[in-house]
């Protein structure tokens, strides 16, 4: 039988080292901005094992209809079980979209560290999403760090953002811009894989795409559901800057309305010591007040049906998909998808909308309530 999910290995030079064509199981799941995991096994005998277990170890999953990655990344870990006639070994394949959570954000990219002071408290940029993520790469994984990879040159999509990094990692201070529209809000994708024409990664972005279909349970599209809410839980916050003692700066956000309907006042302290800029302490608490805002959460589990095949050139991360739960049509992204292949249970795809259960966006919020609605009503009439 002919195997869907293609698995390559690679030396940590990325020189081929050779395939392995028949893996007793392999799971990959990409995620839509976060670090995608894969997980394999292969007898103790096989003749990829040497490869595979030497430091370094990479792989690529490829889908052998579509001829795209799936997925690439370091062996991260692996588990061996015996006894040794029967003997198996498990590989964990972390995504190379992890390498931002590891290059950190120079306030002055192109300086030693003892110079760090020479340009202000931070590292700014504002512009197209995808101009400000390739910059900040470009200058501290590319030309500080000396790593292999590779960037087209920005064609400008995305939102304007705004982007400050002082030592932050990448991912944590560009994906979820804390100051502004977000690259994860800002209408591209982001990832990151194995270069096909020389040795490296390449950082790539897309434009994911609205699917006009409609999803419905009746469709057996759909499988399940869950939704979720937490209230908020700060109303007010102070920004403490520059300063000490009598001297600090400090400057105070309340959310009056919030308080209203909670008919209570959280307050909470927030440290700004690296800067005397007013307005960047106003945004410092803006943002604290967001990251204890009310939350609500959505997951939707969904399978592969005739009108609907998760895969890349089709549909796939980024995606938005509506779907009709409770008789209310949400629009959201597709999280992740979960491919899988077994010997001798063939290939299945099991997509999900969903990955958090605590997001703050006020829209989630609104569409989880309503749904919760329809559903109070709809009981009360059966």
């Amino acid at each position: 039988m002919s195997r869907r999910i293609r698995v390559e290995v690679y030396g940590k030079d990325f020189a081929f080292r050779g395939l392995v064509g028949n893996p007793i199981h392999v799971t990959v799941i990409p995620k839509w901005f976060l670090p995608g995991l894969a997980t394999f096994s292969i007898p103790i005998d096989h003749r990829q094992m040497g490869n595979l277990v030497e430091i370094g170890a990479r792989v690529v999953f490829r889908d052998t209809q579509t001829k795209d990655q799936l997925l690439s990344g370091w062996v991260a870990r692996y588990r061996v079980s015996g006894p040794a006639k029967t003997g198996t070994i498990e590989f964990d394949v972390v995504d190379d979209f992890i390498i931002l959570q590891y290059i950190l954000g120079w306030v002055v990219p192109s300086a030693a560290i003892t110079a760090q002071g020479t340009a202000g408290t931070n590292w700014t940029m504002t512009g197209p999403a995808e101009t400000v993520i390739k910059e900040a790469m470009r200058l501290n994984g590319v030309e500080r760090l000396g790593l292999p990879i590779y960037m087209a040159p920005s064609l400008g999509r995305g939102a304007q953002v705004k982007a400050r990094l002082r030592f932050q990692s990448l991912y944590d201070r560009l994906i979820p811009v804390e100051d502004g529209a977000g690259i994860i809000n800002s209408g591209i994708g982001v990832g990151v894989r194995q270069r096909e024409d020389a040795p490296g990664l390449e950082l790539y972005v897309w434009e994911p795409r609205t699917i006009p279909q409609v999803f419905k349970e009746q469709s057996r599209v759909v499988t399940s559901w869950a939704i979720s809410h937490e209230n908020a839980t700060v109303t007010r916050a102070v920004a403490g800057g520059e300063g000490e003692g009598q001297l600090r700066l400090l400057r105070e956000r309340v959310e009056t309305s919030l308080e209203a309907s909670l008919g209570w006042k959280r307050e909470v302290f927030r440290d700004a010591r690296d800067t005397g800029d007013p307005n960047e302490m106003y945004e410092r608490a803006d943002e604290t007040i967001a990251e204890g805002g009310a939350k609500s959460g959505l997951t939707v589990e969904l399978s592969e049906a005739a009108n609907f095949q998760a895969r890349p050139g089709k549909i796939w991360i980024g995606d938005q998909l509506t779907m009709s739960l409770g008789g209310i049509n949400i629009t959201e992204r597709l999280q992740e998808v979960t491919l899988s292949e077994t010997a001798s249970g063939g290939y299945t795809s099991r997509p999900r909308i969903g990955d958090r259960s605590d997001d703050p966006d006020v829209k989630l919020g609104k569409i989880v309530r309503n749904v919760l609605r329809k559903l109070r009503i709809a009981n009360s009439q059966t």
